[in-house]
């Protein structure tokens, strides 16, 4: 069981990358009980970042994880530039990589994906995480297409972000040897009781703690839909938002530095921003 958190990129003002507050952010959710990270993802604005920088961020993750356990995000629609991320994964000693489908070209045919996929499998070593994202990118990943790519090569498992607790749970029992990882804050109780070996957070930037519960609760047996019902008040609350601005917001709010999303996102507005610091503050989330 991992309880992982979908890191941001935190980007300066001027749109650089802020690579000191990745090392701090790192620190922060390691003191919370986080117990790996997936950087580079959607979460990290992946598709704002060009290649060199998606190669330094990585570089930072691996040299201040502090015994994280890492599931780098290596996934661009020209296959080459995926694999060169992938090796590159690899090479730092991440411990898996996520891929997933190639985006913009929605409705490929299973054969297109296989062949993709496998492509990357021949180049690498690293364990593979098929990222299932349809809402994105467009292309699901069937069971077929799954039983083609674990006999092609080393398939680690599966993270399911088609948002669908039901999704997950027919991944988890029809592809027992794999690990297959909950992609949303919405359930991961259900989908820990449903055999998930783990679940990606978004909340986890800022509230790693609150998202610990669930996993603590549920590793000791104990009342796991308590603190389910508290995050997922906590996400209702926050949805309305754009996710990009409003996460890096509630993480100043949780007490780390002010950092910034990159265009084409926007940072959120002051009656915004005290829209969601007066709930918070009302509904016990943070202190006044």
């Amino acid at each position: 069981m991992r309880y992982i958190v979908a890191t941001v990129t935190p980007f300066k003002r001027n749109g650089d990358v802020d690579h000191k507050l990745i090392e701090q952010h790192l620190e922060f959710l390691v003191r919370n009980g986080v117990e790996g990270i997936l950087p580079g993802g959607s979460n990290g604005e992946f598709p704002s970042l060009t290649i060199a920088e998606r190669k330094r961020l990585l570089e930072t993750v691996m040299k201040n994880k502090a015994g994280l356990w890492v599931m780098a995000h290596t996934s661009c629609t020209a296959l080459a530039d995926t694999i060169e991320l992938t090796k590159h994964a690899e090479e730092l000693g991440a411990n898996v990589a996520l891929v997933v489908p190639p985006f913009y070209w929605p409705d490929l045919p299973q054969q297109s994906l296989g062949d993709y996929y496998e492509a990357i499998l021949r180049s690498v070593k690293i364990p593979i995480v098929v990222y299932n994202i349809p809402k994105f990118s467009k292309n699901p990943i069937p069971h077929e297409l799954l039983e083609r790519l674990v006999l092609a090569g080393d398939i680690f498992g599966v993270k399911d972000s088609s948002g669908s607790l039901e999704s997950t749970t027919s991944y988890v029992r029809e592809f027992p040897d794999l690990q297959i990882f909950y992609g949303a804050d919405t359930d991961i109780a259900g989908a820990l009781r449903a055999g998930a070996a783990g679940a990606t957070s978004g909340l986890g930037n800022a509230f790693p703690a609150l998202v610990k519960q669930v996993f603590d609760a549920y590793a000791n047996g104990g009342d796991m839909d308590t603190p389910q019902r508290r995050l997922l008040q906590l996400f209702e609350m926050l949805k309305q938002f754009s996710k990009y601005g409003m996460l890096k917001y509630v993480m100043a709010l949780a007490g780390l530095p002010e950092s910034f999303v990159r265009l084409p996102h926007i940072d959120l507005a002051d009656n915004q921003k005290r829209t969601i610091r007066e709930a918070l503050i009302r509904e016990g989330f943070i202190q006044a």
